[in-house]
C-alpha cells in the first residue's frame, strides 16, 4: 500500500494529471521521432519517456495501461503508448523503475523530439527554448501555503512563475456554486499569496494553476472535468503533507446570470 502511495504521488509531480481515463491519452507531435536512447545525439529538442505498450489500434479505458497518464504515437500500422515526458534520463529511469515494480516488467526508455535537421528557423528554437524552460519549473514545489510566506517572489522581479494561469475571465468558486458555471472544471487549491511565488516554494514542484485575485494569487493542482477525479488528487495531496488543501470550480458564469447581476447594478 505504502509503495503504491509513493508511486501514484511520484506521477503528480512529474506529470501534468490534467484528466483521467481515456482522455487523459495525449498524441505526441507526428512530426517528431521516437528513437532509442542510443540515438538521443539526432534530436532537439530532446525529451524521454518510457514506453509500456504496442496496439494495432488505439486502446480503451478497459485496458489496464489506461490507468497511467499516457502519451501515444501513431506509426503507420500501431500505436505507441508512453509514460512521461522528461527533458532529463534520470527522470525518465525512476519512473522506468516504478513501472516495473508497478508489473510492467517489459517497460522501456525511449527519446523522442525533432530531427536537428528539420529545426528552420530561429523563431521556433527560441520558442523550444522557452517550453524548455517552463517545464523545468514545473518541475520543482512547495509545501507552504501561509500568505505570508517568505518563498513569495519580489513584485518587480522578472523571473517566471511555476504555474500557468487560469483565464481572467472566468470565475473561481466554492463547489456548492458549481452551478452558477456553463461548463465548471474542478481543481484543488493548495495555497494563497500576496505576490507571485519564487522557484524556492515547496509547491513548486507541483503541476500548478494559479488564479489573480484583486490583493492576491492562488495556486490550485488539477483540472478535472469531473469531482471525483479532484476527490481523488485532493486525497494524495494531503498524503503529500498539503493538509489544508480543498476543492474549488471554475470556469466562465453562466449568461443568466450575468444578466441578472446587470439587471441588479442597473436597478
Amino acid at each position: 500500500m505504502f509503495k503504491s502511495q509513493i508511486f501514484f504521488l511520484f506521477l503528480i509531480i512529474n506529470i501534468s494529471l490534467y484528466s483521467q481515463g481515456f482522455k487523459s491519452i495525449n498524441e505526441i507531435n507526428q512530426d517528431f521521432k521516437v528513437f532509442s536512447v542510443s540515438d538521443s545525439n539526432k534530436l532537439n529538442p530532446l525529451k524521454f519517456s518510457v514506453q509500456v505498450g504496442e496496439f494495432n489500434k488505439l486502446i480503451g479505458s478497459e485496458n489496464p495501461i489506461s490507468k497511467y497518464p499516457l502519451l501515444y504515437f501513431k506509426e503507420k500500422n500501431n500505436y505507441k503508448y508512453f509514460v512521461g515526458n522528461y527533458y532529463n534520463y534520470s527522470s525518465a529511469q525512476m519512473m522506468s523503475k516504478m513501472l516495473m515494480q508497478d508489473g510492467l516488467d517489459k517497460a522501456f526508455i525511449v527519446c523522442f523530439g525533432s530531427l536537428i535537421d528539420t529545426l528552420t528557423s530561429l523563431e521556433d528554437a527560441i520558442e523550444l527554448v522557452d517550453t524548455l524552460e517552463m517545464d523545468l519549473i514545473k518541475n520543482k514545489l512547495t509545501k507552504d501555503v501561509n500568505l505570508n510566506s517568505k518563498y513569495e517572489s519580489n513584485p518587480n522581479s522578472k523571473q517566471r512563475t511555476s504555474a500557468n494561469e487560469i483565464n481572467q475571465d472566468f470565475k473561481v468558486l466554492s463547489i456548492s456554486d458549481s452551478s452558477e458555471l456553463s461548463n465548471p472544471k474542478f481543481s484543488v487549491q493548495i495555497g494563497v499569496f500576496k505576490n507571485l511565488i519564487s522557484l524556492a516554494n515547496p509547491i513548486s514542484k507541483y503541476p500548478l494553476l494559479y488564479f489573480k485575485g484583486k490583493n492576491n494569487y492562488k495556486y490550485f493542482v488539477g483540472k478535472y472535468e469531473n469531482l471525483s477525479s479532484a476527490i481523488n488528487m485532493k486525497k494524495l495531496l494531503v498524503l503529500d503533507g498539503l493538509s489544508d488543501a480543498f476543492i474549488i470550480c471554475f470556469g466562465a458564469q453562466k449568461e443568466s446570470i450575468i444578466k441578472d447581476s446587470n439587471t441588479f447594478n442597473v436597478e
